[in-house]
């Protein structure tokens, strides 16, 4: 047997009690080891937390390091006792925290990054709005046309016609055995006033002593014609051997309508 073996079978055997209690102290030891790991990783995120903490509070600090001077005295004896049997523990547990964190002090866990401002419900989008259409205005409606001024109706004296008017009468007198009349300026007066109101209210109105027509053929010829062709006794009138004298007045209207009034003169009448 090697005697190194049995000096220490020859030691256990002598110091029972002794080899028990290195025992137990080795294997709460062992135990130790992952325990103590865990709460050094643990410690060293909730460091790494704090640090990275814009807003810690100082006089927590101030007051965290008191609390950690006092527990130090406090465990003083404690960590010189067992510093032996430790170190070894120790330097594995800083070991494996080096390995855990990469070699690094602080801890891996990567820090939040902001979100940036989204939109349309969390959506990032870049496209623009399309613009709202501005509503046309409805054209404005024309005025309704103005319907063409009525042109207004006139009418005027035809003194050449109304002299031939009476000669051709005179022609017809004679044709038929009858003196022909004098032109007498008092009855083309008469006539004149006569002609003038039927041209105005489109009428055909004589006088006692008096023919009248109107007709849209506007000659002489015409004139004695519808006189003569008249069952109303104008025929009469012209061919009446007790007249003497008289005249004949010739109104044109811008219809071309002509109003045509004989007068006649007896010098009885005088």
């Amino acid at each position: 047997m090697n005697p190194i073996i049995k000096k220490s079978t020859d030691w256990i055997k002598s110091h029972k009690k002794t080899a028990i209690s290195l025992a137990c102290v080795t294997i709460a030891v062992i135990i130790s080891i992952p325990i103590i790991a865990i709460t050094s990783n643990k410690d060293n995120q909730v460091n790494n937390n704090n640090l990275s903490n814009s807003s810690y509070d100082s006089s927590s600090s101030l007051s965290d390091s008191s609390s950690d001077e006092s527990s130090s005295s406090l465990n003083e004896g404690d960590i010189d006792t067992n510093n032996s049997d430790n170190s070894s523990a120790t330097e594995t547990t800083s070991s494996s925290n080096l390995t855990s964190t990469g070699g690094n002090s602080t801890s891996s866990t990567p820090s939040k990054q902001p979100t940036p401002p989204t939109s349309n419900g969390g959506n990032i989008s870049t496209k623009p709005n399309p613009p709202t259409p501005t509503p046309t205005p409805p054209p404005p409606t024309p005025p309704p046309p103005t319907p063409p001024p009525v042109a207004q109706r006139t009418w005027e004296y035809m003194p050449a016609l109304s002299r031939q008017t009476f000669d051709l009468m005179n022609k017809f007198r004679q044709d038929n055995g009858v003196a022909p009349l004098k032109w007498n300026e008092t009855c083309n007066r008469r006539a004149k006033k006569i002609a003038e109101g039927n041209a105005k209210e489109q009428v055909i109105y004589h006088e006692e002593g008096q023919i009248a027509l109107n007709n849209s053929t506007g000659t002489a010829e015409s004139f004695i014609k519808q006189w003569s062709d008249s069952d109303k006794g104008h025929k009469q009138s012209m061919l009446q051997i007790l007249y003497t004298g008289g005249a004949v007045a010739v109104y044109k209207d811008s219809n071309g309508r002509f109003y045509v009034v004989t007068d006649f003169w007896n010098d009885l009448f005088e």
